[in-house]
């Protein structure tokens, strides 16, 4: 069944500047379809620890419009399709090993340097999907002023007082299955503080769908919202990290 949705509560609306990301990519996928992205392995170290990551690229751009952290294992269907809608829409991005169990802050280590490789202050953004939720959020709460935005897909806040005030400096997009537990959960917990702060944010919230719509390995799976899905990530992407134009949901806060 195809899902309808209803955007709801947006944030204040803020000027952001355009930046870019160069990169020097060598090699390229095997795959045809991927022709047109350039992918490299790289390593940084956090903690003592190796940490081994994948940059993906433009094949035919060298200068990306930002860098964006995929949370989630490389292996799923939704993480390598998020990196292709990115790439094709003139962003990089990093993923990690999945295999790697980072805290949020080894995790903000890592993206920090990895954006920070050429010596220069580069544009981030993240997504996160519903297992990396938790981690999402307090990786935006740790390092809000480098990360412009975010979306967070299905994505519930982690447990106990969240530092809400830490997100001033990030526009966030969250998509939410109506009745969903990451709904239920986190939804009206997310949008009243960050309503107050204020921070810009845009919640999506979409009907007829369970919280892991976006994976096709899910008897949930649905198409249509997933490609309305990738479709909000680089529209708000453009907003806030390429000086671009969009629309963010309207919603009433009851405050008149």
């Amino acid at each position: 069944m195809s899902a309808y949705l209803t955007r709801s509560r947006r944030g204040a609306i803020f000027l952001a500047c355009a930046a870019v990301l160069s990169f020097g990519m060598t090699g390229c996928s095997g795959n045809d379809a991927d022709s047109a992205q350039l992918t490299r392995s790289t390593t940084v170290s956090v903690d003592g620890a190796t940490i081994e990551a994948s940059i993906t690229a433009p094949a035919t751009n060298a200068h990306p419009k930002a860098l964006v952290l995929v949370l989630g294992s490389g292996s799923e269907a939704f993480v390598n399709e998020t990196v292709r809608q990115l790439v094709d829409a003139e962003y990089a991005t990093v993923t990690f090993d999945s295999s790697a169990e980072l805290t949020s802050a080894q995790t903000a280590i890592a993206f920090n340097q990895i954006a920070d490789n050429r010596g220069t202050r580069l544009p981030q953004a993240l997504v996160a999907f519903e297992s990396t939720g938790p981690l999402a959020w307090e990786c935006l709460a740790l390092d809000s002023a480098r990360i412009a935005s975010a979306l967070l897909v299905s994505s519930a806040l982690p447990a106990g007082d969240f530092p809400f005030e830490n997100l001033r400096e990030t526009s966030i997009r969250a998509t939410f299955a109506e009745g969903g537990a990451v709904y239920a959960s986190s939804y009206e917990r997310a949008h009243i503080p960050m309503r107050d702060i204020p921070t810009p944010h845009d919640f999506l919230i979409y009907g007829d769908v369970k919280d892991d719509y976006f994976d096709r390995e899910s008897a949930e799976f649905d198409e249509s919202t997933w490609e309305a899905t990738l479709a909000s990530m680089t529209e708000w992407f453009d907003i806030w990290n390429a000086g671009g134009d969009g629309k963010s949901g309207g919603h009433n806060h009851g405050d008149g």
